[in-house]
Order: structure tokens, then sequence, then C-alpha cells
């Protein structure tokens, strides 16, 4: 069956399927892993890459090769939080999730993964794209898993988390230890290496009818368009294509070094090759050279002067870590301690698993929305938030 929508995808599979034209060695090797592992009857598996396409797409011939007797619900971006995601997932395997807490959604997947295994039958979560704006359902998906692990209820069940490298860092927070622990060593596809992509357009070349890659591509033409493309698969196919395009439309072959640098161009202007990668983080601004109704955080730091900074829509790491967004330099706040995401309607705030919590007007939380006028302490620093004139 299947579930047309945006978010989630459910599905039984007719039996093995072929890799998908598209894969490369590695992808199907990647492929063959998660079918090894699901024959074993592993609850967690972690699979990072380059490129959330590729991961994607070895995620789709994997599920495709599923048999009848297995469920797979499909997350494929991030959720607003755990209640949402938990609310598409039972939607997903049939319940209709209205007016439901995410206790009673949580408890609804639990029975349906008794009965899948009082029937023999499994059940495969997919959670793609997996990152820190997923960790409240990373936590509630590590919560279900370590409640598993006694029960044959747990042999029903597989996991699959997909995302960039920092994933695996992601995982390293305490509160996913049960995660991290059955998950063991990540599947991981790297990009192309310079011959691999020669092999890849050779395969492309062939298969589009353009003959030998040596009569569509000049030698040093395949280097070039290798490092603009970074080896991402993906990006690799949309170069050659467009190439192939303007070699036709001038009549001259074989495509040169300079016609993969203004194909790349090409790409660019139509954001095609930066859509690889995630659009970079908005800076924090001093709150005095902006708008006085946007959004502000109010820092108090022992022994130093408060700081005002203004918010944007995205995503901030909070944390004393040389990769936190909003350096908080006390020895009491954890590397990374929080994640504030401005969504421009909201902002919410989320505990990273830190060891000395989040608590917003004195209430320890794990995630929350923010309302004007709310304290965050973390440890022995506190935000204030502001919103209006």
């Amino acid at each position: 069956m299947s579930v047309h929508s945006t978010l989630p995808e459910v599905s039984g599979g007719t039996g093995i399927a072929p890799a998908a034209s598209s894969l490369t060695r590695r992808h199907e090797r990647a492929q063959a892993s998660l079918e090894r592992a699901f024959e074993r009857e592993k609850r967690v598996v972690v699979m990072v890459g380059v490129d959330s396409v590729e991961l994607g797409q070895v995620v789709s011939a994997f599920v495709e090769g599923l048999d009848q007797r297995t469920t797979s619900v499909r997350l494929r971006n991030p959720q607003a939080n755990a209640l949402a995601a938990f609310a598409e997932i039972n939607r997903a395997i049939g319940f209709d999730p209205k007016d439901l807490t995410l206790s009673d959604l949580q408890n609804v997947l639990t029975l349906f993964l008794e009965y899948q295994c009082n029937h023999h039958h499994r059940t495969v979560l997919c959670v793609e794209k997996a990152d820190e704006q997923s960790m409240w359902l990373l936590d509630c998906i590590a919560r279900l898993v370590s409640s598993c692990k006694s029960t044959p209820v747990g042999r029903s069940l597989m996991v699959l988390l997909t995302g960039s490298s920092r994933l695996t860092d992601i995982l390293q927070y305490d509160a996913l230890d049960a995660i991290r622990t059955d998950a063991g060593t990540p599947i991981r596809i790297g990009p192309l290496s310079i011959f691999e992509t020669r092999e890849f357009l050779r395969t492309m070349s062939a298969t589009a009818g353009h003959g030998d890659v040596q009569s569509s591509f000049e030698f040093d033409a395949v280097e070039r368009l290798h490092n603009l493309s970074g080896g991402v698969p993906h990006v690799v196919a949309k170069l050659f294509r467009e190439c192939m395009a303007m070699t036709r439309k001038s009549g001259h072959r074989p495509a040169t070094s300079k016609v993969v640098a203004a194909a790349a161009r090409n790409l660019r202007a139509a954001a095609s090759i930066e859509a690889r990668v995630s659009p970079p983080k908005p800076a924090l601004i001093a709150a005095g050279t902006a708008d006085s109704s946007r959004r502000r955080l109010r820092f108090r730091v022992p022994d130093r002067e408060p700081l005002e900074f203004e918010l944007r829509p995205g995503r901030y790491l909070i944390g004393r870590g040389p990769t936190a967004d909003i350096k908080l330099l006390s020895p009491a706040v954890s590397r990374r301690h929080a994640l504030l995401i401005d969504t421009g309607e909201s902002v919410q705030v989320l505990d990273l698993g830190s060891v000395n919590g989040v608590f917003v007007d004195g209430k320890r939380i794990a995630e929350g929305t923010l309302e004007p006028g709310n304290v965050v302490t973390l440890a022995d620093c506190r935000l204030e938030y502001q919103a209006g004139d």
C-alpha cells in the first residue's frame, strides 16, 4: 500500500526490486548492507553520506525490495516536533491521530508493533535527513528502541536513520545511547573518486547513446567536471546532461574544460548545484543595527556585559564548543547545549542532552516554544526572548 504525501510514505514491497539505474557500485553495496541488517533483525541502522539525494535513492531501492509482510514508513523531512512526527507515523500505519497525545501515539505504535510481531511481520521506520531538528523525534525513538530491547517486539522493528556525517556526532548525546549502541558502525556513502566519476560517466554516456565517454569529453574535462561536482553522483549527472546539451547545440564535440565550467555556471544560476548542500544559517546581528520589531535574545553571561542579538529564521546551536552559532563561554554550559529554531512564526528551543539542562521560566524542559518575555536558563547563563517593539 502507499500513502501519497509530501512527508510520510508507507508501502509494502513486492519482492526484490532491481537497483536504480542511477545508483553507483558503492550505493548498491550500501543497499546490500541494509538488506543484510534487515535479515539479521537489527533494530537500528544508521547510514550517512554527502548528499540526501543519493541516500534517498538507496533507501527507495531498499524499501522497494521488502516483501509484503513488511510495512515501511518514511519521514523524509524534519518535523516541527515529536507530536507531529508520531502523528504522521500513526497516520501512515492506518490510525487516525486526531486529538491524541504524544504518549497515546507512542502507545498506538507499540500496539501496532506487537501486532506485527505476533503475525511474524516486520516494520521499517525510515527517518531521513536526520539532524538537530530531529532531536525530539530521535529522543522518542531512543526510548522506543530501549523499551523494545527485552521484548520480542524489538525483532519486528527496524529503525533506519539517514543524514550527513553530522548525524554521527548528534548520536553521541547521552540521551541517544540506545540508538548508538544498537546501530553500531554507520553505513557510509562518500563522494565518488575521480576513477569512479570516469566510470559513472562512461555508463551514462553509453546509456544516453553518446558512445564512449572519450568521444564526449576531453580527458581534462572529466577531471574538471569531477572537481566542480564534488564527486556527488546526481550533480555529476546534471553536469553531464548540461554539457551534452551545450555541445549538441553548438555542434562541437568533445566537451572541453571550458564547456564544463560554462555548464556549471548555468546550473549555479538555476541553483542546481547549491541544492546539494543546506543553505547557510543566517548570521546573528547586533540588535542595535536592525529594526526593533524583530525577534531578539538578550544574553546574560557571568562576569560579562549583557549582549543582545537579533534572530532571523534559521537554526542556532548554543553551547561553548567551537561549532556553536551562539557561544556561551561558561564552563557550566555543554559544548552542544541547546538548539534554537526560528521558523519565522515562532521560536523553539530544545535540549541537546546537556548536563545541566534547559530551563524556561524556571521549569526544566526537553523542548518548547518560546513566548515573548520567557527566560531560558542554560546552567549559569540567562537568555531572555523578546519580540515586538
